[in-house]
């Protein structure tokens, strides 16, 4: 064979191989809708996270900060109307809602969306080999937590996409070390932190990054920035989304320093016992949880590894950066949140799942077969033995317009958000989807605490809401109205 045959050749397979991977996504969605049967690119929201997302978008779209409050128990931020979880998921939904419009079904299809937008900027600034390629192929189509949730309307998937884009920046820092590939990885790692606090672990790696062995100016300089800059995020963050009523809160609202500590160690005891239980939570949460400590034992075998033999100093900081990353999410998760609900799934998953996509990028195979085994086990357990936490047929069933809505209306000259807003008992799928654009909703959990929003829907209390009067009652429940 030529040389340019075999040239012309190469280019072909890389270029199908780039392709497979960029399409990875849909090929995902095709799958998925082949082993439920269900068209997964027209399935609507059933959860009630999934709701609240695309309610605060399609707010957003049409009364920007002027609507309701999203949230829980009448807490709202001190600025704008965002709910508990973040602004950056509005944000980017809101952008592909400016173009393509909002339906249904839009967050899912703009999670589809945006995550070929980061594959294919992943694929111009790294250019793996193609055997890289197929790699990174079936770690996005057999990875079990992108698998569950790219066909849903939960926000997961713009995490993986943020992981893309700030992998393939740290790497072509490590190639280069020119400030422009930093400051891509840093921009990065502010969306990741937005989206998600937690995701403020993706800082160590890029403050290691500019390690040379010894602490320098330029160490100094970044690791203060980075500082700074995840402070910053905190503060702003905590400014414009609502305040969650739940544990995380609670823990500031102790009167001392050693009751917060105690709060916090406890909770991270019972987490770890729940953490490493052979019993606790399905089988297949047993399963993630275990690979997020298969992938730290990876790392650390790594480590030593690379201080015994090889002494790559590049691949060794990689290493050491990941392996605190992922010890810093363990610690953060299960003593702040809890472990249950697929919460490990949610929080956890997306950065075992960046130290994988890492290694098979830098590392030799031999780094990639253990947890790859488990990924693709995990998978296969997932066809042999579906997860019906994940499948419902509700998702095709067209969502009708309640009675209710009639009675709620958004007021453009409201002078408070409260004004436009409903506090809402249960979860109602039609409620949250079809009311009036510009009403924000706030979840009940303690009913006492509703004393801002103007309506009120209950299905039966006996407590009084004062300052309320009842407006209507229906097969939908008890409308309060304020005085």
């Amino acid at each position: 064979m030529k040389l340019g045959e075999k040239w012309n050749r190469n280019k072909i397979f890389w270029l199908a191989a780039a392709v497979l991977l960029v399409l990875a996504p849909v090929i995902l969605m095709c799958l998925r809708s082949l082993q439920i049967g269900m068209n997964c690119f027209k399935l609507h929201p059933v959860w009630s996270d999934e709701m609240v997302y695309w309610r605060e978008t399609y707010n957003f779209i049409h009364t920007g900060i002027k609507g309701g409050y999203t949230g829980a128990n009448d807490l709202a931020p001190r600025l704008a109307n965002f709910g508990t979880h973040s602004f950056m998921n509005t944000l980017v939904y809101a952008a592909f809602a400016m173009l393509f419009g909002w339906h249904d079904n839009s967050i899912m299809i703009y999670n589809l969306l945006f995550l070929i937008l980061c594959l294919l900027v992943f694929v111009w600034w790294l250019k793996p080999e193609k055997t890289k390629l197929i790699w990174l192929t079936a770690s996005m189509i057999c990875y079990l937590p992108l698998y569950y949730y790219l066909p849903t309307s939960m926000t997961e998937v713009l995490n993986y996409g943020g992981i893309l884009l700030y992998t393939a920046a740290l790497l072509r820092y490590y190639q280069k070390h020119e400030e422009k590939w930093f400051l891509a990885a840093f921009l990065a790692t502010v969306f990741l932190c937005f989206y998600k606090l937690p995701n403020m672990v993706f800082f160590i790696p890029l403050v290691l990054a500019v390690f040379s062995g010894r602490i320098t100016k330029k160490f100094c300089l970044h690791t203060v920035g980075c500082i700074v800059s995840a402070v910053v995020i905190y503060v702003v963050n905590s400014a414009f989304t609502a305040p969650y009523p739940w544990f995380f809160s609670e823990v500031f609202e102790e009167e001392t320093v050693g009751k917060m500590i105690s709060k916090v160690w406890g909770r991270f005891t019972e987490n770890l016992q729940n953490y490493v239980s052979l019993s606790y939570g399905t089988g297949m949460e047993r399963m993630q949880r275990y690979f997020f400590l298969l992938m730290l034992a990876v790392l650390f075998l790594a480590i030593v590894w690379h201080i015994l033999r090889e002494r790559k100093q590049s691949s060794l900081l990689l290493a050491v950066s990941y392996f605190l990353m992922l010890a810093a999410s363990f610690v953060l998760i299960n003593a702040f949140y809890e472990v249950w609900d697929w919460r490990d799934y949610r929080m956890m998953a997306p950065v075992a799942w960046s130290a994988l996509i890492m290694l098979i990028l830098r590392f030799p195979v031999r780094y990639v077969l253990a947890p790859a085994v488990a990924a693709l086990l995990m998978f296969g357990y997932e066809f042999v033995k579906p997860n019906q936490v994940f499948i419902s047929w509700e998702r095709t069933v067209p969502i009708e317009t309640p009675e209710i809505c009639e009675y709620i209306e958004f007021d453009e000259n409201a002078a408070d958000g409260f004004d436009n807003t409903l506090a809402l008992e249960y979860v109602n799928l039609e409620i949250y989807c079809r009311l009036a654009p510009g009403i924000g909703v706030q979840n009940i959990f303690t009913p006492e605490a509703i004393t801002r929003s103007k309506y009120i829907l209950v299905e039966d209390t006996e407590y009084d809401f004062p300052g309320y009067h009842l407006e209507k009652e229906g097969d939908f429940g008890r409308l309060y109205v304020r005085d």
